[in-house]
């Protein structure tokens, strides 16, 4: 056998090795796609294997061409986020549940907002007409020793003094000018 034809044959017995190289490159890439993609996962609460996935997402066909974006399974489109952030996002929305409608809602600006102390007034207001309401609506509050036409007048002047006070209370803890002697 001439010596020529022997080292093609080393050559070629060399490239046919490095195939193999590539092959079983090849062989383990594939094995570890499928060990990734083909183990069965936790969706909406329960196990699902990836083909009863697959078989979903065909049977939707129509229902989702209208995303524009292109997507591969390049680097740059491998996912982000895992199981756990899928789980914590479904918890996080049933939290919400309703409120997802303000989402997009804009915010009135901030100095259309009543001051601080209104604000702080017209909450001790409605805690005391839910005071009051819980009361009328318990009957658990006094009656008035009579319903004649004096008492009922004594009850009128009574209310309009409270209410006097109160004007002349937060005037007085409004005015900036006022001060103790």
């Amino acid at each position: 056998v001439p010596k020529v034809l022997i080292i093609d044959i080393m050559q070629e017995d060399q490239f046919i090795d490095q195939l193999h190289v590539k092959l079983l490159s090849i062989d383990r890439s594939i094995n570890d796609w499928a060990n990734n993609n083909i183990q069965p996962f936790m969706f909406d609460g329960k196990i699902t294997c990836p083909e009863d996935a697959a078989r979903e997402v065909r049977d939707a066909v129509g229902q989702f061409e209208w995303l524009d974006d292109d997507i591969s399974i390049g680097q740059s489109h491998v996912l982000k986020i895992d199981n756990t952030d899928v789980i914590r996002l479904r918890d996080a929305r049933r939290v919400l549940n309703q409120d997802l409608c303000y989402l997009n809602i804009k915010l009135p600006e901030i100095d259309i907002f009543p001051e601080i102390a209104e604000l702080l007034n017209m909450q001790q207001d409605l805690f005391l007409h839910n005071k009051i309401s819980e009361i009328l609506k318990n009957d658990d509050f006094p009656s008035l020793i009579n319903n004649d036409e004096t008492t009922l007048s004594q009850v009128e002047k009574l209310l309009e003094m409270l209410d006097a006070f109160g004007k002349n209370k937060k005037t007085i803890d409004s005015s900036k000018s006022f001060e103790l002697l």
